[in-house]
């Protein structure tokens, strides 16, 4: 550039001298070989090394003022052709004047410009050098290579988390024409991406309203299912840019066996149980409904029904809207037919066992109840059969309060028609904006939520007593703590043993209080709920201070 840039605006009538920023030398490149053949054999290997020149400093025409350090954002930019019309730009930190590329990695980039595998071919590379919006932007000299990239074969690609995190779940092109699927077993409103073998992460558009339209540009967002939680069979088409999800509402055999058929999420499997006299070969058809969501039900739908069935070879299902006869050897007596689809290469169905039900998440959250921050309050599992969560927090809340099995805001509950601020049903939330659970009055309360029956209710602490420690079965008050209103302390000496542990009690209700072991509340409502222990390690004589926070569900005991 022949000219200086003004920094900052200036009117004609102010009075503020402007600063001109005197131009940088030009920025020189340098570093890549004249030909780059990439091997599959060895991905991890150095492929090309890029430095360029320039401190990242400016220069300014007042001396007496001091420019910042490393003002210029600058990009390397890699191109198919010499006029970077539809160039990749990759952003390096302020600062930095060099970069390395891995074998795969700078093959995964000659195959996003389209470059044909096992073909040399020209690579441009320049620097782009950007000092403000309204500046023009700089260019480094030009480098070309000869390049060569190798074929990756686009059959299996990973599912990852919202956090880019690789899951178990694979979605597959068998004809790798770009058009991937599989089934996913996934909570309603689940983020995820999707990687292809070749490092191109995919996700939706970016833009409102268009859910099912995916892009792997830098601007994208990730992808997420709808609300309805199960098996999904998910098509991701990245030549047209779209995605959809069949959700799979129920499955039904019928033949020579004949039930309805359990989906174990976490397993990705269906299942049926199966009892024969003697070994035999059983035909059977696997037939369904399903919920189709796509670009047009967009993701609150209403979704589009559609039959679903399989067939085929019992070792190598075909899945669509219309099946026909599998056979399947089984042997006598009870037995599991598993239908397993983990695999989207190779969906089988045979004799097996179920795989166990995961395990109930060791806590509930919960956001709204204070504010909307996080997931900080939390209420912990005390009875694993039915699914119940109890604690106690400081409800403040103006707008109510969500539910949620996982830290995560992908499923939530909100309260149902008749829910109030102490008791009522739960219903799963289909959006942000969809109501939530009525908070009561502000105070302090113990929650107690069902979720295998979806039903709460909450308590007003008033009171809070423990009983039972130095085998004293009268109740001692607890004193709140005047920083945090979900903890309470209460002073003792101690005495003799405790046989049957501590309790303590809301409201002096021996139907709600709290017992646990090992530093952990749980809420109890009957003797199945054993008192707390570890007292008994305390020294005859001496003086403690026992401590409970409700919020987290825990105890501790202390030397005064």
């Amino acid at each position: 550039m022949s000219g200086a840039f003004i920094i900052g605006l200036a009117s004609c009538d102010s009075d503020i001298e402007p600063v001109y920023v005197i131009p940088s030398d030009d920025i020189t490149l340098g570093g890549a070989s004249e030909e780059i053949i990439l091997s599959a054999n060895n991905p991890q290997a150095l492929a090309m090394t890029l430095y360029w020149s320039g401190d990242g400093q400016l220069s300014l025409d007042n001396p007496l003022l001091q420019a910042p350090v490393n003002a210029a954002e600058e990009t390397i930019q890699l191109s198919g052709d010499d006029q970077f019309s539809a160039p990749i730009d990759i952003s390096v930190e302020k600062g930095v004047r060099s970069k390395q590329f891995l074998c795969d990695e700078l093959n995964s980039l000659l195959g996003r410009l389209g470059y044909t595998a096992e073909e040399k071919a020209p690579l441009y590379i320049r620097i782009r050098s950007v000092l403000a919006a309204n500046i023009e932007p700089t260019y480094s000299s030009v480098i070309k290579v000869m390049v060569q990239s190798y074929r990756i074969h686009l059959i299996l690609g990973t599912v990852l988390d919202k956090d880019w995190n690789e899951t178990t779940m694979k979605l597959a092109s068998p004809d790798e024409n770009g058009i991937y699927n599989g089934f996913m077993g996934v909570n309603g409103w689940t983020n995820w991406w999707f990687r292809e073998a070749n490092n191109v992460v995919w996700g939706n558009l970016g833009e409102g309203g268009k859910t099912f339209f995916a892009s792997s540009a830098d601007d994208h967002w990730n992808f997420w299912f709808p609300d309805p939680s199960g098996c999904y069979f998910t098509t991701l088409n990245t030549v047209e840019g779209w995605w959809s999800g069949l959700h799979i509402d129920n499955l039904t055999v019928s033949g020579d066996i004949a039930g309805e058929m359990t989906y174990n999420m976490k397993a990705n499997q269906w299942t049926i149980p199966v009892n024969l006299a003697s070994a035999s070969t059983v035909s059977i058809n696997i037939t369904g409904q399903g919920s189709l969501y796509n670009k047009e039900t967009t993701d609150m739908g209403p979704a589009v029904q559609q039959k679903v069935a399989f067939g085929g070879d019992s070792q190598n299902l075909s899945f669509g809207e219309t099946g026909s006869l599998i056979s399947i050897d089984l042997p006598a007596g009870e037995t599991t037919l598993v239908l397993d689809l983990t695999n989207p290469l190779e969906y089988k169905i045979g004799a097996g066992e179920a795989a166990p039900e995961p395990d109930a998440e060791p806590r509930l959250y919960f956001s709204g109840v204070v504010n909307w921050d996080g997931f900080d309050d939390y209420i912990s599992l005390y009875d694993e059969t039915n699914l119940c969560y109890g604690g106690a927090h400081w409800v403040n809340s103006e707008w109510g309060y969500r539910a949620y099995p996982q830290a995560d805001w992908g499923v939530a509950y909100k309260g149902g028609p008749e829910a109030t601020g102490l008791s009522g049903s739960l219903i799963l939330a289909e959006s942000g904006n969809d109501g939530n659970i009525p908070a009561p009055e502000s105070g302090l309360y113990v929650m107690d939520f069902n979720m295998k029956d979806l039903v709460y209710t909450l308590t007003k602490i008033e009171h809070v007593t423990f009983t039972g420690l130095n085998d004293d079965w009268s109740e001692h008050t607890m004193q709140q703590s005047a920083d945090n209103p979900e903890i309470f302390t209460a002073e003792f000496v101690k005495e003799k043993e405790t046989p049957w542990g501590v309790k303590v009690l809301i409201n002096n209700d021996w139907s709600l209080f709290f017992g646990g072991s090992n530093g952990n509340l749980l809420l109890g409502h009957s003797d199945a709920t054993t008192g707390f222990d570890g007292d008994n390690s305390l020294t005859i004589g001496e003086t403690y201070i026992l401590t409970i926070d409700l919020g987290t569900q825990t105890y501790s005991y202390s030397l005064k």
